[in-house]
């Protein structure tokens, strides 16, 4: 019994030895197979926008990469190779993302694509062969990064020139002068406008006005005063030392009359006919005026004062008729010239 005990623990043994060896042989077949199959995976790093994605597959197509991963590309996006990979056993892609960037210029809206990467906005004006000249105004500035969605304006700014001419009014002056008749008036100088130059830079923005910049202004003429001389009449002195002033002076013819000449003795406004009472002509010295009247030369004889009250037929014109007490003062006197003031 003791025997067969020991023989029946000995195969046992045989038989434990044979399956330890034949799961020891799987495992190791197992683990091999494993490090050949882990060997032949790639790894990815694929760098889009501000993320990293790391895939590790046996994949070699790497569109199929993407899809598999759910990075999809939109028309005028690209994928290239990484710019600074240091780590060789991984192949590292960079996504380059287009997005729009809309310029505004003369009059249209253009609409370009970018792939950031700090373009500004000076370099996607050039790359799309938008020209400037040194006065146009840029927005946002020149040196500015393009983002997703900007819009850039240019404003196009021209120059003009304009040159306004302006009248410079002229004065009046106004001269008193005695010598002639009160309220008359004489232009002895004839008024002249001056000029005023102002010198102007037009500034447009896309063909309209934006600024008037005045740059010079001067007189380019001066204006000439007007002058006019107004009558102030003047005054006359009587032998008696009594100071008339008269407004208007005429140089006549004076004859003379007398009761004896008319045969009557109430004047056309119906005064008593007298000395100092004189005929007129009332187109030119209204009646009821107040005279002082004398020779021409102002010495020769004087008839002093009198007022306009009677007319004649014959008296017409620059013409009185004085009267006199007596037909012989006025035969004595006859036909003379004189000078007529009349009186304010």
């Amino acid at each position: 019994m003791l025997l067969r005990a020991m023989e029946r623990i000995g195969k046992a043994r045989r038989n434990f030895k044979s399956h330890l060896l034949l799961m020891t042989s799987l495992i190791l077949s197992t683990l091999f197979l494993f490090q050949i199959v882990t060997g032949m995976q790639k790894t990815y790093a694929i760098y889009d926008g501000g993320e990293v994605l790391f895939i590790s597959t046996f994949e070699e197509d790497l569109d199929k990469i993407l899809q598999e991963n759910g990075i999809i590309l939109s028309d005028g996006d690209a994928v290239v190779a990484a710019a600074q990979n240091k780590n060789p056993d991984i192949q590292a892609y960079t996504i380059r993302r287009q997005f729009p960037v809309f310029l505004i210029c003369d009059g249209t809206v253009f609409v370009y694509s970018s792939y950031g990467e700090n373009e500004s906005v000076v370099s996607l004006l050039e790359r799309n062969k938008q020209t400037l000249s040194p006065a146009d105004i840029v927005d946002p500035p020149l040196t500015a990064a393009v983002e997703d969605g900007m819009i850039i304006t240019i404003t196009r700014v021209t120059y003009g020139d304009e040159t306004v001419l302006t009248d410079i009014p002229f004065d009046t002056v106004v001269i008193s002068d005695e010598s002639l008749d009160y309220g008359r008036q004489v232009r002895d100088v004839e008024g002249v406008a001056g000029e005023y130059r102002e010198d102007y830079t037009l500034v447009y923005h896309d063909g309209k006005l934006a600024e008037r910049i005045l740059i010079t202004e001067a007189a380019t003429a001066e204006p000439v005063d007007e002058v006019y001389r107004a009558g102030m009449g003047g005054s006359v002195t009587a032998r008696d030392g009594t100071v008339y002033k008269w407004k208007k002076k005429l140089t006549v013819t004076a004859t003379a009359y007398s009761p004896d000449c008319d045969g009557g003795i109430v004047t056309a406004i119906g005064t008593r006919a007298r000395v100092g009472a004189i005929a007129v002509d009332p187109k030119v010295i209204p009646l009821g005026s107040r005279l002082y009247i004398t020779s021409a030369d102002g010495k020769s004889w004087v008839y002093g004062y009198a007022v306009a009250e009677d007319t004649g037929g014959a008296i017409k014109g620059n013409r009185i008729d004085l009267f006199f007490n007596t037909l012989s003062e006025a035969n004595s006197f006859g036909r003379k010239k004189a000078i007529v003031y009349v009186l304010l």
